[in-house]
């Protein structure tokens, strides 16, 4: 099994990183530094990770983004922080998500199009869903672009005619 980290960027002092983790065969997880990630659902052979990373190369810290259907795809995305060092994400997820134990619960059907934030220490402080649509494909890749505190930029594939309730030309 492996980890995969997809995107990174620098807070001003460490390295925030997204990622997936692949399954074993004993159906735990390995990240970063060979840390064992156990499984929290039955039947998902990949999870998404979030760590931040010093820049001697030492996990300050690691937590994994679980879900009960596998999530390789929608952590081809990147990360962005703003002065505060807070991190941000925008992911399509799809039925349950387990962040630090918390679990949350989105279209099982069709997914959501997730905005999250996260404290400099990884605490999650929201998922927030925009719009309903899973990503169909790795072509459909979301990305955010983080201008300042709580102000971003977003970019992604919707089916939707309505964005936040209005509509799209």
């Amino acid at each position: 099994n492996y980890s995969i980290l997809s995107h990174g960027v620098f807070d001003g002092s460490d390295l925030v990183v997204i990622g997936f983790l692949s399954a074993n065969s004993t159906g735990s997880f390995s990240g970063l530094d060979n840390t064992i990630i156990p499984r929290k659902y039955p039947n998902t052979s990949y999870q998404g990770l979030i760590a931040k990373i010093d820049l001697e190369g030492s996990v300050i810290w690691q937590n994994p983004i679980y879900s009960n259907i596998d999530l390789r795809t929608g952590m081809w995305t990147n990360v962005g922080v703003d002065e505060e060092k807070n991190i941000y994400g925008y992911f399509p997820f799809k039925n349950k998500i387990s962040y630090n134990n918390v679990e949350m619960q989105f279209d099982a059907t069709n997914g959501n199009k997730v905005i999250s934030k996260f404290d400099p220490n990884g605490t999650n402080l929201y998922f927030n869903s925009l719009l309903p649509g899973k990503q169909n494909s790795s072509l459909e890749n979301t990305s955010i672009d983080v201008i300042g505190t709580n102000l971003y930029s977003i970019n992604g594939v919707t089916y939707e005619n309505k964005f936040l309730e209005y509509p799209l030309q």
